[in-house]
């Protein structure tokens, strides 16, 4: 949520410049999941961000157990990878 409030996103969607805006655009991303999976029958899974705090090796496996794909011990080392994300103010 910090991330989305201190970057200007160039898609065309400004909500996340005021504290107020950012959390209605989120209840309501959360409203339209819920809507979605009580009417379609979706492969979700979901994933709480304090959980992955709490507990990151459990949460990463669940995740890729749920993708399909297999555990890699460096998935909790991701922060030695050289590769990085661009912020989103720099990509393009």
């Amino acid at each position: 949520m910090v991330s989305a409030i201190s970057n200007h996103f160039t898609h065309g969607f400004f909500c996340s410049y005021a504290l107020e805006t950012a959390a209605k655009h989120y209840v309501r991303v959360m409203d339209l999941v819920q809507h979605y999976r009580a009417e379609m029958a979706l492969r979700y899974l979901p994933v709480r961000y304090e959980d992955i705090v709490d507990d990151q090796e459990n949460s990463v496996r669940a995740v890729l157990d749920f993708v399909g794909a297999e555990f890699d011990p460096r998935c909790l080392s991701f922060h030695e990878n050289r590769r990085y994300a661009a912020p989103p103010a720099t990509r393009r």
